[in-house]
């Protein structure tokens, strides 16, 4: 139990169910020290998950959809996380790793309200990933409908040749106007 848990006065409210389910989770894992770096401590909301809840991220399609990237050893995914609101929901994401060893990284984007998370394939799962985060009261919103309408990546060796041929049109003009002259024939004969 963390010493920080006796000197909080059990009636101590938080700003929210989620602030409250990140003190419970931070101390029964050992991670209290959160609480020595921020005076006014969040909560995190604990929420069961249902078993079969997340089983279609275990379908290669789906995670194709998701996965930014993928090898043996890694794997990138981004999560929109509605529920992110404060610096206890920041401090929490980017030590999923202490809750899931196959987390390696995890980078959060306050504004945009995303998780970046790397992880292990062979250490753990985007089911288990997204389990986790729910049970922690950060349930990703995955829709596969946006996934569907993401627009595909521009094509940039197509820009690459459109700004060549752009440059050296204009180039390629000014040499063929130089040489014909209507006046007196090409300028290789002055």
């Amino acid at each position: 139990m963390c010493a920080l848990r006796r000197a909080l006065p059990p009636d101590e409210t938080f700003c929210c169910q989620g602030c409250q389910a990140v003190y419970e989770i931070l101390n029964e894992n050992g991670l209290c020290r959160y609480y020595e770096i921020n005076e006014r401590p969040g909560v995190a909301q604990r929420q069961a998950v249902r078993k079969d809840k997340f089983n279609f991220l275990d379908d290669e399609r789906t995670q194709q959809q998701l996965l930014q990237y993928r090898d043996e050893k890694q794997a990138h995914v981004t999560f929109h996380i509605p529920h992110i609101h404060c610096s206890s929901c920041l401090w929490l994401l980017e030590n999923l790793h202490r809750l899931d060893p196959g987390v390696l990284r995890t980078e959060v984007n306050f504004s945009e309200k995303e998780a970046r998370i790397i992880y292990d394939p062979s250490q753990t799962t985007l089911r288990k990933i997204a389990e986790t985060l729910t049970s922690i009261g950060y349930e990703p919103y995955i829709s596969l409908q946006d996934l569907r309408a993401r627009k595909p990546a521009p094509n940039r060796k197509l820009i690459y040749q459109l700004g060549v041929a752009g440059f050296v049109s204009p180039i390629s003009c000014c040499c063929r106007s130089r040489n014909t002259s209507p006046a007196k024939g090409t300028w290789k004969d002055r």
